[in-house]
Protein backbone atom coordinates (compact mmCIF):
# COMPACT_ATOMS: atom_id res chain seq x y z
CA UNK A 1 0.00 0.00 0.00
CA UNK A 2 1.18 3.52 -0.83
CA UNK A 3 1.31 6.32 1.63
CA UNK A 4 -0.46 9.62 1.29
CA UNK A 5 1.57 12.63 2.32
CA UNK A 6 0.15 16.14 2.41
CA UNK A 7 2.27 18.23 0.08
CA UNK A 8 3.70 21.56 1.24
CA UNK A 9 2.38 24.15 -1.22
CA UNK A 10 3.48 27.76 -0.55
CA UNK A 11 5.97 28.09 -3.42
CA UNK A 12 4.06 26.06 -6.01
CA UNK A 13 2.29 27.73 -8.93
CA UNK A 14 -1.44 27.41 -9.41
CA UNK A 15 -0.93 24.99 -12.29
CA UNK A 16 1.47 22.86 -10.19
CA UNK A 17 -1.17 22.73 -7.45
CA UNK A 18 -3.83 21.80 -10.01
CA UNK A 19 -1.61 18.97 -11.31
CA UNK A 20 -1.06 17.70 -7.75
CA UNK A 21 -4.82 17.76 -7.21
CA UNK A 22 -5.34 15.63 -10.32
CA UNK A 23 -2.63 13.23 -9.07
CA UNK A 24 -4.42 13.02 -5.71
CA UNK A 25 -7.62 12.18 -7.55
CA UNK A 26 -5.88 9.38 -9.45
CA UNK A 27 -4.51 8.08 -6.15
CA UNK A 28 -7.99 8.31 -4.58
CA UNK A 29 -9.49 6.28 -7.42
CA UNK A 30 -6.71 3.67 -7.22
CA UNK A 31 -7.17 3.26 -3.47
CA UNK A 32 -10.93 3.01 -3.93
CA UNK A 33 -10.59 0.28 -6.57
CA UNK A 34 -8.09 -1.61 -4.39
CA UNK A 35 -10.44 -1.29 -1.42
CA UNK A 36 -13.34 -2.72 -3.41
CA UNK A 37 -11.18 -5.61 -4.64
CA UNK A 38 -10.01 -6.34 -1.08
CA UNK A 39 -13.62 -6.29 0.14
CA UNK A 40 -14.69 -8.74 -2.59
CA UNK A 41 -11.75 -10.99 -1.66
CA UNK A 42 -12.89 -11.01 1.96
CA UNK A 43 -9.96 -8.94 3.28
CA UNK A 44 -12.14 -6.55 5.27
CA UNK A 45 -9.29 -4.97 7.29
CA UNK A 46 -7.32 -4.20 4.13
CA UNK A 47 -10.47 -2.84 2.50
CA UNK A 48 -11.06 -0.49 5.44
CA UNK A 49 -7.44 0.75 5.43
CA UNK A 50 -7.57 1.36 1.67
CA UNK A 51 -10.93 3.09 1.97
CA UNK A 52 -9.46 5.42 4.60
CA UNK A 53 -6.52 6.19 2.28
CA UNK A 54 -8.98 6.91 -0.52
CA UNK A 55 -10.82 9.38 1.70
CA UNK A 56 -7.54 11.06 2.70
CA UNK A 57 -6.53 11.38 -0.95
CA UNK A 58 -9.96 12.86 -1.73
CA UNK A 59 -9.58 15.43 1.05
CA UNK A 60 -6.09 16.30 -0.22
CA UNK A 61 -7.47 16.67 -3.75
CA UNK A 62 -10.15 19.09 -2.50
CA UNK A 63 -7.55 21.09 -0.54
CA UNK A 64 -5.20 21.30 -3.52
CA UNK A 65 -7.96 22.32 -5.95
CA UNK A 66 -9.01 25.12 -3.58
CA UNK A 67 -5.42 26.36 -3.27
CA UNK A 68 -4.94 26.13 -7.04
CA UNK A 69 -8.12 28.10 -7.70
CA UNK A 70 -7.09 30.90 -5.35
CA UNK A 71 -3.56 31.10 -6.73
CA UNK A 72 -4.66 30.96 -10.38
CA UNK A 73 -7.37 33.57 -9.78
CA UNK A 74 -4.95 35.90 -7.97
CA UNK A 75 -2.41 35.56 -10.78
CA UNK A 76 -4.99 36.26 -13.51
CA UNK A 77 -6.78 39.05 -11.60
CA UNK A 78 -4.21 41.09 -9.67
CA UNK A 79 -6.54 44.09 -9.43
CA UNK A 80 -9.64 42.15 -8.43
CA UNK A 81 -11.57 43.90 -5.64
CA UNK A 82 -11.38 40.80 -3.49
CA UNK A 83 -7.60 41.15 -3.54
CA UNK A 84 -7.00 44.93 -3.55
CA UNK A 85 -7.40 47.91 -1.21
CA UNK A 86 -10.83 49.57 -1.22
CA UNK A 87 -10.00 52.65 -3.35
CA UNK A 88 -8.63 50.49 -6.20
CA UNK A 89 -11.67 48.22 -6.32
CA UNK A 90 -13.73 49.85 -9.06
CA UNK A 91 -10.87 49.67 -11.58
CA UNK A 92 -10.46 45.97 -10.81
CA UNK A 93 -14.09 45.31 -11.65
CA UNK A 94 -13.76 46.09 -15.36
CA UNK A 95 -13.05 42.41 -16.00
CA UNK A 96 -12.58 39.05 -14.36
CA UNK A 97 -10.35 36.32 -15.82
CA UNK A 98 -11.47 32.74 -15.16
CA UNK A 99 -8.69 30.97 -17.08
CA UNK A 100 -7.50 27.84 -15.30
CA UNK A 101 -10.50 27.51 -12.99
CA UNK A 102 -12.81 24.53 -12.87
CA UNK A 103 -16.51 25.16 -13.56
CA UNK A 104 -17.62 25.26 -9.90
CA UNK A 105 -14.72 27.56 -9.01
CA UNK A 106 -15.50 29.87 -11.93
CA UNK A 107 -19.18 30.09 -10.97
CA UNK A 108 -18.28 31.06 -7.40
CA UNK A 109 -15.90 33.77 -8.65
CA UNK A 110 -18.48 35.14 -11.10
CA UNK A 111 -21.08 35.33 -8.34
CA UNK A 112 -18.62 37.24 -6.13
CA UNK A 113 -17.61 39.47 -9.04
CA UNK A 114 -21.18 40.40 -10.00
CA UNK A 115 -21.99 41.17 -6.34
CA UNK A 116 -18.88 43.39 -6.09
CA UNK A 117 -19.80 45.17 -9.36
CA UNK A 118 -23.28 45.88 -8.04
CA UNK A 119 -21.90 47.06 -4.68
CA UNK A 120 -19.48 49.50 -6.36
CA UNK A 121 -21.86 50.73 -9.06
CA UNK A 122 -20.07 49.09 -11.99
CA UNK A 123 -22.72 48.45 -14.65
CA UNK A 124 -20.65 46.63 -17.28
CA UNK A 125 -17.89 44.07 -16.90
CA UNK A 126 -15.96 41.71 -19.16
CA UNK A 127 -15.89 38.03 -18.22
CA UNK A 128 -12.93 36.17 -19.69
CA UNK A 129 -13.46 32.42 -19.79
CA UNK A 130 -11.07 31.36 -22.51
CA UNK A 131 -12.10 29.36 -25.54
CA UNK A 132 -11.75 25.97 -23.89
CA UNK A 133 -8.61 25.04 -25.82
CA UNK A 134 -7.08 23.50 -22.67
CA UNK A 135 -10.27 21.65 -21.70
CA UNK A 136 -10.53 17.94 -22.29
CA UNK A 137 -11.30 17.44 -25.97
CA UNK A 138 -10.85 21.18 -26.60
CA UNK A 139 -14.51 21.77 -25.72
CA UNK A 140 -15.29 24.84 -23.62
CA UNK A 141 -16.82 23.97 -20.27
CA UNK A 142 -16.60 27.17 -18.24
CA UNK A 143 -18.20 29.65 -20.66
CA UNK A 144 -21.45 27.71 -21.28
CA UNK A 145 -21.96 27.14 -17.55
CA UNK A 146 -21.19 30.75 -16.62
CA UNK A 147 -23.47 32.08 -19.36
CA UNK A 148 -26.27 29.73 -18.27
CA UNK A 149 -25.86 30.82 -14.64
CA UNK A 150 -26.01 34.47 -15.66
CA UNK A 151 -29.00 33.97 -17.98
CA UNK A 152 -30.91 32.45 -15.02
CA UNK A 153 -30.53 35.90 -13.48
CA UNK A 154 -31.87 37.77 -16.51
CA UNK A 155 -33.71 40.28 -14.33
CA UNK A 156 -30.37 41.24 -12.77
CA UNK A 157 -27.87 40.96 -15.64
CA UNK A 158 -27.75 40.86 -19.44
CA UNK A 159 -25.19 38.75 -21.26
CA UNK A 160 -23.81 40.64 -24.27
CA UNK A 161 -21.68 39.57 -27.18
CA UNK A 162 -17.98 39.57 -26.35
CA UNK A 163 -14.84 40.47 -28.25
CA UNK A 164 -14.25 36.84 -29.18
CA UNK A 165 -15.40 33.37 -28.23
CA UNK A 166 -13.22 33.44 -25.10
CA UNK A 167 -14.83 36.48 -23.47
CA UNK A 168 -18.16 38.26 -23.18
CA UNK A 169 -19.60 41.35 -21.58
CA UNK A 170 -22.17 41.44 -18.82
CA UNK A 171 -24.35 44.45 -18.17
CA UNK A 172 -25.90 44.76 -14.74
CA UNK A 173 -29.53 45.80 -14.87
CA UNK A 174 -30.19 48.74 -12.60
CA UNK A 175 -32.70 47.80 -9.96
CA UNK A 176 -35.28 50.57 -9.59
CA UNK A 177 -37.94 51.19 -6.96
CA UNK A 178 -38.42 49.08 -3.87
CA UNK A 179 -36.93 46.01 -5.60
CA UNK A 180 -33.71 47.92 -6.30
CA UNK A 181 -33.47 48.96 -2.67
CA UNK A 182 -34.17 45.41 -1.60
CA UNK A 183 -31.41 43.98 -3.83
CA UNK A 184 -29.02 46.71 -2.72
CA UNK A 185 -29.77 45.84 0.92
CA UNK A 186 -28.91 42.20 0.16
CA UNK A 187 -25.64 43.21 -1.47
CA UNK A 188 -26.78 42.77 -5.08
Amino acid sequence: MGQLVSTPTPSLSGQDLRNLAFESDALRRAYSEQSQAAWRAGRKDDAKALSDLSKQAGAEQTRLHALAAEKIFATNNPTNPLLTPKKQRTAGLKSVDLHGLLVAEALAKVEQHVAACREHGVLRTLIITGRGLHSQGGVARVRPEVEAWLRERSSEVRVLQGRNEGAFNVELVEQKGWAGGFWKMLGW
